[in-house]
């Protein structure tokens, strides 16, 4: 089902990935072999990789820092507690979800704040955001009727809602911008969550397509050939693939005893999808890889513990933000 959903301002997770198409330049192994490691000033929870360092902050501690890869470190104190950050690499800033003070936008040295104080935003809780490939940000709401989903362009807010476009709940539990798409996950209490692609058509309009129609989703990631991962089960503890093709699997990789807790996934260069997880029952690892295929784990414990943020380079180097710092694993 597709709609065509014209721009109003309001006031008021593939054929599975083919080893042939993976760019030359790029090796199919992978490697969980530790190439850097960078001290940070505190445990990392998320970080961004720009073109000149990285961004990164703490748990919901009011502060981000930026490191440059020579060294050098700075530290910009927020308004309130982090929960998020996302950086624009097309306009050069980094947006900060704040658990009581809205959106910051980081220009150079300032930080600007969007809240309901000055702007559509219903809420000042920022915790789920992703900017799509024009370089606007879509960000994830929910707040008894005023939620729903949010495109800010840099200078003003659309709202996306029940009332002008196919969304059937306010409540965004997930989001995901690849390639030229926006995805998300939409839904309350209720199994009745649908999942939908969001594509520009032109302009500021954009068709909606339904491509889950029912189910219980926690969040969702989609890698690089658009096949898209959904978190659902006890504890969002199992994995299911829509396909591209419109086949579905569920790839849950534990062995019996484990179960597991997923908290992010991350798809790398090649359309392999790296995930975060700690075991809720049993004894783990923490960090496993998709090949589109089959699953691949370290042979051995991390020797720098549970992973909290995975990022990737453009030489497809994947970045492991830990509460020691920050390792780098060579591809």
């Amino acid at each position: 089902m597709k709609t065509l959903i014209p721009f109003v301002f309001l006031f008021i997770a593939f054929v599975s990935c083919d080893r042939n198409e993976i760019p030359e330049e790029l090796s199919p192994e992978i490697s969980f072999e530790v190439s850097q490691f960078i001290e940070t000033q505190i445990p990392v929870f998320n970080f961004e990789l720009t073109p000149n360092g990285f961004y990164y902050s703490g748990y919901e501690e009011p502060r981000i820092y930026f490191s440059t890869f020579s060294g050098d470190t700075m530290s910009i104190q927020t308004e309130s507690d982090v929960k998020a950050l996302v950086y624009d690499r097309r306009f050069r800033k980094l947006y900060i979800g704040t658990k009581s003070s809205g959106l910051g936008v980081l220009k150079g040295n300032t930080i600007n704040y969007f809240s309901p104080d000055n702007s559509m935003l219903p809420r000042f809780v920022i915790a789920k955001m992703d900017i799509d490939s024009d370089g606007n940000l879509w960000i994830a709401s929910s707040n008894d009727g005023a939620g729903g989903l949010y495109r800010f362009n840099g200078n003003e807010f659309i709202h996306f809602s029940t009332e002008n476009s196919p969304l059937h709940h306010d409540l965004i539990r997930g989001i995901c911008c690849r390639n030229s798409a926006i995805f998300i996950v939409t839904g309350g209490t209720e199994a009745t969550h649908k999942v939908f692609k969001i594509e520009k058509e032109f302009g500021n309009n954009y068709t909606w397509e339904e491509i889950i129609s029912e189910g219980y989703f926690y969040d969702i990631g989609v890698d690089l050939n658009e096949n898209v991962y959904l978190l659902f089960g006890h504890f969002a503890s199992e994995i299911m693939i829509l396909f591209k093709n419109g086949e579905t699997k569920t790839i849950t990789p534990e062995p019996d005893g484990v179960e597991y807790i997923y908290t992010q996934f991350t798809p790398d260069k090649r359309g392999y999808m790296w995930m975060c997880k700690f075991p809720r029952l049993g004894e783990g690892g923490n960090l496993s890889v998709f090949d589109g295929e089959k699953w691949h784990e370290p042979e051995t414990d991390l020797a720098f513990g549970p992973p909290n943020w995975i990022d990737v380079d453009e030489n497809n180097n994947i970045w492991l933000g830990t509460s020691n710092g920050i390792y780098v694993l060579n591809q």
